[in-house]
């Protein structure tokens, strides 16, 4: 299976050294401190498995801090493990479960390939298929078109 992973390279300060960019993908097991709201963003990394392919999507690497481009790809080591662990981050003291697939081979692309390009580029074939896609109470492809128009538009 193919993943992307998005990443601000310009919060990478403060990250325990295994856990940085291309070294392993990683999230909390649950969003605060009472560990009963989960985000089903984060816990997509339960999905992982070894062989698969990760994208890395990236702001914080051009003039344009907030464009998103895609740098390079990596593959799982692994499936995604459940683990306690201290935080990789001070931002997630709170949380002491985390979800980690140790990432290996990262390779960086020739050139960076811009999200926002990307969708302007194919925006016509995008909104074909979330219309069709909505219309038919897709709720993935919804979600799919809500956020792809987001970055495309905001840079988010």
């Amino acid at each position: 299976m193919l993943w992307v992973e998005m990443r601000d390279l310009s919060k990478e300060q403060g990250i325990r050294e295994g856990f940085k960019f291309s070294k392993m993908l990683w999230s909390p097991a649950y969003k605060n401190s009472t560990a009963t709201t989960k985000s089903a963003y984060w816990e997509s990394l339960l999905e992982v498995e070894k062989g698969d392919i990760i994208l890395h999507l990236v702001k914080g690497v051009s003039k344009n801090k907030d464009e998103m481009k895609f740098i390079g790809h990596s593959v799982a080591v692994s499936k995604c493990n459940v683990v306690s662990t201290p935080a990789p981050h001070p931002k997630y003291d709170y949380c002491d479960i985390f979800y980690t697939v140790p990432l290996k081979n990262y390779q960086e692309f020739n050139s960076e390939i811009s999200l926002k390009k990307t969708f302007k580029i194919n925006e016509e074939q995008l909104i074909v298929f979330c219309n069709t896609n909505v219309h038919n109470n897709a709720t993935k492809s919804t979600e799919l078109c809500q956020l792809g128009f987001s970055v495309s538009t905001t840079h988010a």
